[in-house]
């Protein structure tokens, strides 16, 4: 019911979509409805059709960092309307809260924390963009280091690897400083930990979630 009820296909809800919620239950301890409730909705954030795809996720998502399902729901309710908006696929915002899982981010707290911060990546007011172009992270003509020629947003890995590489030489008071400047108080937990572990610590967590499927977990 959970399923039908927010839009995957009856074949699909007959399927694969319900032994994968059956999967992600058991692996993430979770109510059938819940795990269908979590699934069904980041499928439909992102524009996931695979719905074994989506519980290997979630699960490997958990599984390789210091977070749960149930925390991750939370985290992707809190941030996924906005990541998807800005062309961040499901697996890099899955890798990016799991990431912060690590660092002890959690639940909503690391949702609301990449929400704000992927907004900010647009510098709104003049003291951030002055921060931008100090940090050359934007030129005099505008154009922005974590978007790509056509306006995209870059992967989460780049704009990791943009923002360690930015921060390079900055004393910790410093780092602290311009974060907060960049970010706010809120999404400068997000970005330290995407700064200090780059792009090689983010795809160390991308390609560790990898490891893990709901059905094997």
């Amino acid at each position: 019911t959970e399923l039908l009820k927010a839009g995957i296909d009856l074949k699909s809800v007959m399927g694969d979509a319900t032994k994968a919620a059956l999967d992600l239950a058991v692996v993430g301890g979770l109510e059938l409805p819940e795990a269908a409730k979590v699934m069904s909705t980041a499928m439909n954030a992102f524009k996931v059709t695979d719905a074994t795809h989506a519980a290997d996720t979630l699960s490997g998502a958990a599984n390789a960092s210091a977070t749960n399902v149930h925390e991750m729901s939370y985290a992707m309710s809190a941030c996924a309307s906005v990541a998807a908006g800005m062309g961040v696929s499901f697996e890099d915002t899955s890798a990016a809260l799991a990431l912060f899982a690590k660092n002890g981010l959690l639940g909503s707290d690391a949702g609301t924390s990449l929400k704000t911060m992927l907004s900010r990546l647009v510098p709104s007011t003049d003291q951030a963009a002055d921060e931008f172009r100090r940090l050359g992270l934007m030129t005099a003509d505008g154009k922005n280091k974590f978007f790509d020629a056509k306006g995209n947003m870059k992967s989460m890995a780049e704009v990791a690897g943009i923002l360690q590489d930015a921060l390079k030489g900055l004393t910790a008071e410093q780092r602290q400083a311009t974060l907060n400047t960049l970010f706010g108080s809120d999404a400068i937990r997000g970005a330290i930990i995407l700064s200090e572990n780059g792009a090689d610590g983010f795809n160390d967590m991308a390609e560790a979630m990898t490891r893990f499927t709901a059905a094997g977990s």
